[in-house]
């Protein structure tokens, strides 16, 4: 309990300082030498608490994300992508279908990006995952949360190094490059589960509400 206390004080302190000089890593290897020679002793737990945050304020600082943040700028900018799809795509009721695209390349203005930052994308197109994708479209900051205990949509996303959206506004404006080939465990479990939602569907398709409950009972769709 004490090591998972020291770890989680280091992670909840790198969230709000998350910056990495020279005291910390100091701290790291006397502590380290302290752990050495006496197990358990307050040093041991400085050393573990400085470890992750060391880790954690590596992942959420200069990541790809914020090298993209920083080309992009704060305003919404016109920009062309290259990318590769890496979660399920969401059908929205307005029929736009959102998903995460892992980009390639990326032309912002008159400047390019190249790195392997990831974006959230909406677009009135259904890929699938490990699809490789051109867009075209708008990119800006992902909006807060409009409404009072309205989930934090932004704050989630940027958990998983995503802080900028693709807004995608005609269905001409992107194109599937090429679809996946590579064995993907998450592709085939996309196709398994939209053959077992054919197959509890079948014969009931004009009662959307039976198949809604039907669906998001055995297989969890909730969308």
């Amino acid at each position: 309990m004490g090591l998972v206390f020291a770890a989680g004080i280091g992670i909840i302190a790198a969230d709000y300082f998350p910056t990495v000089n020279l005291l910390v890593p100091a701290i790291a290897v006397v502590g380290l030498i302290a752990a050495l020679s006496f197990p358990f002793s307050p040093l041991f737990f400085a050393v573990v608490a400085a470890s992750f945050f060391c880790l954690h304020s590596t992942r959420i600082s200069h990541t790809p994300a914020q090298a993209l943040a920083d080309a992009a700028g704060i305003e919404a900018r016109p920009v062309s992508v290259v990318g590769t799809v890496v979660t399920e795509p969401k059908v929205e009721s307005n029929g736009v279908a959102v998903f995460l695209l892992q980009l390639h390349r990326a032309n912002i203005g008159e400047g390019a990006f190249i790195g392997k930052a990831t974006v959230l994308v909406r677009w009135r197109r259904l890929p699938a995952i490990g699809d490789e994708l051109a867009l075209f479209g708008t990119l800006q900051p992902i909006e807060p949360p409009r409404n009072p205990g309205e989930f934090d949509m932004r704050t989630y996303l940027a958990r998983r190094d995503v802080n900028r959206t693709l807004i995608v506004r005609y269905t001409e404006n992107g194109q599937i490059l090429q679809s996946g080939s590579a064995f993907s465990v998450r592709r085939v479990a996309a196709r398994s589960r939209q053959w077992m939602q054919r197959n509890l569907s079948r014969g009931i398709e004009d009662s959307p509400d039976v198949v809604g409950l039907i669906c998001g009972t055995a297989l969890g769709l909730r969308h």
